[in-house]
Order: C-alpha cells, then sequence, then structure tokens
C-alpha cells in the first residue's frame, strides 16, 4: 500500500523551484546544472529571505573548521556560479544582494511548495502471512500508510524480532555495498591529514618551489631573491650563497639522498634547462648536464633521471652527469619522472593525445634495463607536474578538479616497485578548493610531505604601442575583478577589447570599452565561452562553446556565430574535444578583404581551410608537412593572405610563413624566421601593419616581444619571473595591445599524517 509523507518544502521563487529532498533547481520544471556546493549556498540564502547571511555563516555551511581551503575564493565561486545558472547580475541584483564587508541577502519574493513521495517500511506479518514470511526470509518490504499500519496485539513480539532481523540484514548489504563501493572507487581523504604553511612569500617574491630533506629536518626554497634553507621545527633560516646568474635563472630543486646535495634547475636562453649540483654548504655549484627538463634523483644519490629532446626523451646519467643512457623516446610528451624505491624503475607522466589541449594522459612504469612500460593510471584530469614514488611503494600524484577551474589535489596509488604495476586503487589525500599543487617531496621515514600550494589570478592588460611597434608604453590593468579574465581581440574600431572571463562561475565572453569601469556580457548562456573573434566584415562574432563532461568522455566543442547587431547566437560547426590545435583553430584578418581560416590536422599534417560564419568549413587553402608535435602557433595575416606558424624541427624553432591559395601550393614555407630554441611561445599574433610579429615567451623571463620579419626581436616588456604573460593581441589601428597578465601567489606546506 502506498502512503505520502512530507518532505521538505520546496522553495519557489520567480520561475525556479528549489528542491532541497531531491537536491534539485528547476526553472519551469527543467532541472538545472548546479555543483553540490553553490545548491547549500542557495538553500542557505533561500531559507532566509531578506536577512542578511555572512560569509563566516556560509563559511561553515560548506566547510568544517579542519578543512583547509581557501574559504574566500570558494564563497567567490559559489556566488558567481548560482548567480550565473540564476542569470542574476551583482550590479542590478534580482536574487541575490551584495552586503559589502556583511555578506549576502535574498531579495526575491519566495512561497513554498510540497512533495510528497511513498515511504517504504518492512512488511509484518499478519495472521496466515507466516508461511510467505518464512519464504522471503524476513527481507520483503512493502509501502504502507505510516497512520493505516495494524498488527495484532498478540505478534508484537514476533513483529520485534522480525524488525530486528529486517534491520540486520539491510545494515549486512549495507555494510557489504559500502566495502565495495570503497574497494572500487577513489577513497576520501584521511581525516587525520594536518598541514601546517612553511614559508610566507607575498606575489612579488614569489615561492618558486621547495623540497624536503631526506631526514624530514630541513626545507631548501627557492624564492626571487635565492636559494635558502629552513629548520622546519624551530623555524630557523639561512641563505645558501649562489654565484648571481644561477639565482636569477633558478626554477627547481630537489635533494639527493645523502642530505648534503641539491640538484638544481635553471632556464637559460642559451643552453635551455640546465642541471648543476650544489652542496647546501656553499661553494660553486657544478654543471652536470644542458637540455634537461624534469629530472629526479634516484634514492641511493648514483643516479639522476632526466626527459630531453622534445620533451619526449626519458634518460638516466651518473650524478656526476656521465654514463648518459636513453630508456625510453615517447610518441607524446612526457610531464615528469620518478625513481622506485628499488631505483630499478622509473615512473612517467605521459600524454596520450597528439596535442596539450586533448590532456588525456597515464602513468607509467620502465625497467632500466628496457622493455614496455607498464600502465599504472590513465585519466584525462590526470596532472603532469607532480609524480613522486615513495619508499612504502605509494606513487603521489594530483589530479585536475573538473568542477573547478584551475585547480587540483594530491591523490596517491599503491604500486609493486619490483613490476611497476599498480597493487590498489587511486585515494584521494587532499580536499583543497581553488588550490594547485606542484614540486612534491616525501621524507625518507614517509612521515612528512611538503608541497608547494599554487594559485593565480589572470587581468588583461593594455598597452600603448609607439616606435613602429618596438615599444609599449603604459602598461595599465583594464579588467579589476578576482577571476580569470583572457584577452581574445579588440572590436574592428579598436575602441574595446573582447575577453572571456569565470566571473559568472564558468567562462563567457564579455566585451569592455576602454576607459570604462565594467564590461559588458555578449551572449548569455550556460556555456563555457572562449576566444572570441569579429569577422572581417564586421557583421559576426565568433567564439567557442565548450560542454565539459563530469566523466572521462571528451567534452564537445561548437564554433559559433552571434550578429554584432546583438542576434540569438547560432552553431557553424562542431567537434569533439576542447578548442586546440588537436581539434579545430579558427582565425580572423582584420581587414575587409580577408576571409576567416581554420585548422584540423589531417592524416597526421596540419591543414588549414576556408571558413564562412554561415556555411562553415569550405575549402582546403594550405596543406602542410607540420606534424602535431611540432606546432606551437598560428596566426593569420591582417589581410588574409598569408599564414604563420611557430613550428620546430630538425633544424629548430622557426616561424613559417604560407602563402594561402587553393591548397596546390602544398604549403612549403615562402620564408622561415628563426627563433631561440629555448623560447617557449605561449600566443603570437601579427602586428596590424603585417610587418611583424607579437609574441609572449619564456626567455626564459616572462616578456612580450615584437619579431620583425627580418628577426630582429624586441623586448616589450619584462616580468621576470615572479608573472605570467600570454593572450597578446594588437588592435586594428596599430595603437594598442592587449595582454593577460597572470600575478601567482605560491608557498610551501608541510603534511603530515597524510
Amino acid at each position: 500500500m502506498m502512503s505520502s509523507a512530507p518532505t521538505p518544502s520546496v522553495i519557489c521563487f520567480g520561475a525556479f523551484e528549489l528542491d532541497a529532498a531531491n537536491g534539485e533547481l528547476r526553472k519551469a520544471g527543467v532541472c538545472l546544472k548546479i555543483h553540490p556546493q553553490p545548491f547549500r549556498v542557495l538553500m542557505l540564502l533561500a531559507e532566509r529571505p531578506g536577512q542578511i547571511v555572512t560569509r563566516n555563516e556560509i563559511q561553515h555551511c560548506l566547510w568544517s573548521d579542519s578543512t583547509f581551503v581557501d574559504y574566500e575564493r570558494g564563497i567567490n565561486f559559489c556566488i558567481n556560479q548560482i548567480r550565473g545558472t540564476l542569470g542574476d547580475d551583482a550590479d542590478t541584483p534580482r536574487y541575490i544582494e551584495t552586503l559589502p564587508r556583511r555578506g549576502y541577502r535574498f531579495i526575491a519574493s519566495v512561497s513554498l511548495g510540497s512533495a510528497r513521495r511513498p515511504v517504504l517500511v518492512p512488511h509484518v506479518p499478519v495472521r496466515g502471512d507466516s508461511r510467505r514470511m518464512a519464504t522471503g526470509n524476513g527481507k520483503e518490504l512493502a509501502a504502507i500508510d505510516d497512520d493505516q499500519a495494524s498488527v495484532p496485539q498478540n505478534s508484537n513480539s514476533l513483529r520485534k524480532r522480525v524488525l530486528l532481523g529486517t534491520a540486520l540484514a539491510i545494515f549486512v548489504l549495507a555494510l557489504g555495498l559500502g566495502w565495495r563501493w570503497f574497494r572500487h572507487h577513489y577513497s576520501a581523504p584521511s581525516a587525520t591529514l594536518s598541514e601546517r604553511q612553511l614559508t610566507r612569500n607575498p606575489p612579488e617574491n614569489r615561492n618558486l618551489g621547495g623540497a624536503i630533506s631526506p631526514d624530514g629536518k630541513h626545507l631548501a626554497f627557492i624564492d626571487m631573491k635565492g636559494l635558502h634553507l629552513l629548520a622546519i621545527d624551530t623555524g630557523e633560516l639561512h641563505d645558501i650563497a649562489l654565484p648571481e646568474e644561477i639565482v636569477s635563472k633558478l626554477w627547481v630543486l630537489q635533494w639527493f639522498s645523502d642530505g648534503e646535495n641539491l640538484l638544481l634547475r635553471t632556464g637559460t636562453e642559451a643552453e635551455g634547462n640546465v642541471l648543476w649540483l650544489a652542496s647546501v654548504f656553499g661553494g660553486n655549484p657544478r654543471k652536470l648536464r644542458a637540455q634537461a627538463w624534469p629530472a629526479a634523483t634516484s634514492p641511493e644519490s648514483s643516479s639522476l633521471a632526466f626527459i630531453s629532446g622534445q620533451h619526449n626523451e626519458l634518460w638516466v646519467m651518473d650524478s656526476s652527469g656521465d654514463n648518459l643512457k636513453k630508456v625510453l623516446t615517447s610518441d607524446g610528451q612526457l610531464g615528469n619522472v620518478a625513481w622506485s624505491p628499488t631505483a630499478r624503475r622509473l615512473a612517467f607522466i605521459r600524454n596520450l593525445n597528439s596535442n596539450e589541449n586533448q590532456r588525456k594522459r597515464s602513468i607509467e612504469t620502465v625497467s632500466l634495463d628496457g622493455g614496455p612500460s607498464s600502465v599504472v593510471f590513465t585519466d584525462s584530469h590526470l596532472g603532469r607536474e607532480v609524480l613522486y614514488w615513495m619508499r612504502d611503494g605509494r606513487l603521489i600524484f594530483s589530479r585536475d578538479e573538473p568542477l573547478q577551474i584551475e585547480a587540483a589535489n594530491l591523490w596517491q596509488i599503491a604500486v609493486d616497485p619490483k613490476t611497476g604495476n599498480p597493487a590498489g586503487e587511486p585515494a584521494k589525500i587532499t580536499n583543497w578548493y581553488g588550490v594547485q599543487p606542484l614540486d612534491v617531496s616525501v621524507s625518507k621515514d614517509g612521515n612528512r610531505l611538503v608541497v608547494d600550494k599554487f594559485q593565480n589570478r589572470n587581468d588583461v592588460y593594455i598597452g600603448d604601442l609607439s616606435d613602429t611597434g618596438t615599444r609599449l608604453d603604459s602598461p595599465r590593468r583594464l579588467t579589476f575583478s578576482e577571476s580569470r579574465d583572457v584577452p581574445s581581440t579588440w572590436t574592428r574600431d579598436s575602441k574595446a577589447v573582447l575577453f572571456s572571463s569565470n566571473r559568472t562561475g564558468r567562462s563567457q565572453i564579455f566585451t569592455q570599452q576602454l576607459g570604462k569601469d565594467g564590461p559588458d556580457l555578449l551572449v548569455p548562456a550556460s556555456d563555457e565561452q572562449t576566444g572570441a573573434q569579429p569577422t572581417p566584415d564586421g557583421r559576426w562574432i565568433l567564439y567557442y562553446s565548450t560542454q565539459y563532461a563530469e566523466t572521462d568522455s571528451l567534452p564537445a566543442t561548437r564554433l559559433m556565430r552571434v550578429a554584432t547587431s546583438g542576434a540569438v547566437s547560432e552553431q557553424v560547426l562542431h567537434a569533439q574535444g576542447s578548442p586546440g590545435l588537436a581539434t579545430f583553430i579558427f582565425d580572423c584578418p582584420t581587414q575587409p578583404s580577408g576571409s576567416c581560416v581554420i585548422s584540423r590536422f589531417d592524416q597526421g599534417r596540419l591543414v588549414f581551410y576556408a571558413l564562412d560564419p554561415i556555411q562553415g568549413q569550405g575549402r582546403e587553402v594550405a596543406r602542410t608537412q607540420f606534424e602535431p608535435k611540432n606546432v606551437e602557433n598560428w596566426s593569420i595575416s591582417p589581410d588574409g593572405s598569408c599564414i604563420a606558424v611557430v613550428n620546430v624541427n630538425q633544424h629548430g624553432k622557426q616561424i613559417s610563413i604560407l602563402e594561402l591559395g587553393d591548397g596546390s601550393g602544398r604549403g612549403l614555407p615562402e620564408r622561415e624566421i628563426p627563433l631561440p630554441p629555448e623560447w617557449r611561445v605561449f600566443s603570437f599574433g601579427w602586428a596590424r601593419q603585417g610587418n611583424g610579429f607579437f609574441a609572449t615567451v619564456a626567455a626564459p623571463h616572462y616578456q612580450i616581444v615584437r619579431i620583425g620579419l627580418d628577426g630582429k626581436t624586441s623586448v616589450l616588456l619584462d616580468r621576470a619571473r615572479d608573472t605570467w604573460l600570454g593572450d597578446v593581441a594588437a588592435s586594428a589601428d596599430g595603437l594598442h595591445l592587449a595582454f593577460n597578465q597572470q600575478t601567482f601567489e605560491a608557498n610551501v606546506w608541510l603534511l603530515e599524517k597524510f
């Protein structure tokens, strides 16, 4: 029999229904996607309409006192996502009002609905049911009304036994299912985990990384001022003297297991990344190897492993830099490397896709004697920076948080040191919010772990170009928001910048006029929007729209168009995967005579096609010999007549300029401009006069440079190593330059009982 029992009321406001019982937010009966934490905040606010809810109340609603997160950033994320889902605006709110320095208030009118659902209770036998109960072993359930359940008085004892037996059966079943789930799913972080901040560097003296000594007593760390040694338990701090030419280029360090020497890595213009051997007692470091990327010291200090080539070769050598041996050559790029406790195997992170934009990776191990590698773990959210193999067999790695932006947590998995095969399931160590971990190291006894906890903020900056674009004057901040703001281009009149921002809880396209305090939203929608560009005739704006899956399946990306007059956006084409070289990239010239172009890889080669905002992908205009692993970026010229491709081959790194046509030219470069091999090019675009290029690079300082067609370079802006630069875009009139400036906040933390 069926009975309805009251459940918590449904809160109704406007076209929305907030259903606490089912954890749903509905609009006109349709469920909306909202993450659990923002849902809880919305419930907290809507249950108290017209009342002030403080940020401290929200903090305690979401996290316990023992949870280590960035509370301010977490609350901001929740409020932004709620507003984005409701279509609310912070300046002219309809639902949630911000009260500066006090909290938030739900200002919409609310009403209460009610949901009723069946309640299941154990079936209690009545006269004549004893045979049926024996057949069912007392586990049969029936839905009956609470107020209509009738049992004879002389069956009280039997009823108690049945209820007790049923409860016991349910408990055993739940226990078994819970254990099975625990064994076959990712485990939750330990409740006993303790954390303590060891360094307190401000952004202007950015912490670049640290490592714990084998005995667990000291932290060696790097900042913009040099190399330091901290006694963890007493706080005593010492500087380790190094030559200035090393201090200014120092990036990464590790301890040797002898506890007296450090492995340092510098970034140089002439030799790329260089490994050095340095003593904690001072003295001049000894150069070991150039052109070495991530590196790791072996447990017995006698050997080093490092990644070289095009980030696809795994090598080992003696700690003196001699006896080189290649262990592996990979089709995909390698992210990091770690030694097994026995020093007979290496673990490494491999990129499984043809381009970093797809980001599906695996952790694998390989014997020093060669042979096939063993796959430990494969995941589309696997990070590439963290990898450490502890002496007890646990392998530490990082995994991105799919529902957060630029955030990850530490995980571990047991791995057999002899075979390199997994010996358990992945388990989550930390439960951070809005943090990225870097540079993990563990003491020899396995009791202490140190990690660099890293956060960043992206802002749009603009500057004025002079001296034919070889000088950048008055760089200044355009956007003012605690969010990730990334410029894509300028409007055709050069009066406003188009940029993407996650200030609403997801990435959306905005325009901001020069001299105006705030931006305007371009396309209100629930998708993730990036990369907006106007078409040459100025009638349309094209942009990427991406829907990310919460599983490991690839996201879906659509190329969309919206009229500059403000009509509804429409799909141009779609593909599986994130926007990028491996999926598709488009670019549009600034002069009205040109046409947009889209790139794809066909049979392992980069191919360009005409792109029409109405018809979509058109005829082939250039087919190149560039492979995915060799291409870093490309850009179409202002008049649309040629394309410049930043690429790497056996001769080094260069810009190859291709003339566009009907595709019959086979994409042979008309001109090649050599680039310094150690440059890492983050963004790249033509100067609006077509006489050169602007790029943001790591050289190894973060810089904005102008590259002439004759190969001459001018440094327009140098932010050293504390501020990353990217996403450069010149205005159509050639007078301004927009760029992305990323500010880092990073410090070293100590973890125990992990």
